[in-house]
């Protein structure tokens, strides 16, 4: 029996000063030069825990929340699988 699994990417997205992400094709030039950069889990439309682009932490609780458990954390990638 297979076990599933959710392999999510992390990288370094803008962020404005309430920790919102910023879009860079659509934030103008004054939001950009606000903007720092945190690493955030990827959004995946095969894993609705990804969506929003949140914190690695935020991330891992929602995770949790399913029933997933990490796995392997790095600063690409977070692999979790679903306790059986």
């Amino acid at each position: 029996m297979a076990v599933p699994i959710h392999v999510a990417r992390v990288g370094l997205l803008p962020v404005d000063t309430a920790g919102n992400v910023v879009n860079k094709n659509q934030a103008t030039i004054g939001q950009m030069c606000h903007a720092s950069s945190e690493h955030r889990v990827l959004a995946d439309a095969a894993i609705p825990s990804t969506a929003g682009s949140p914190t690695p932490k935020l991330y891992l609780e929602r995770e949790a929340a399913l029933g997933y458990i990490a796995y392997h954390i790095d600063q690409t990638t977070i692999v979790t699988y679903l306790i059986t």
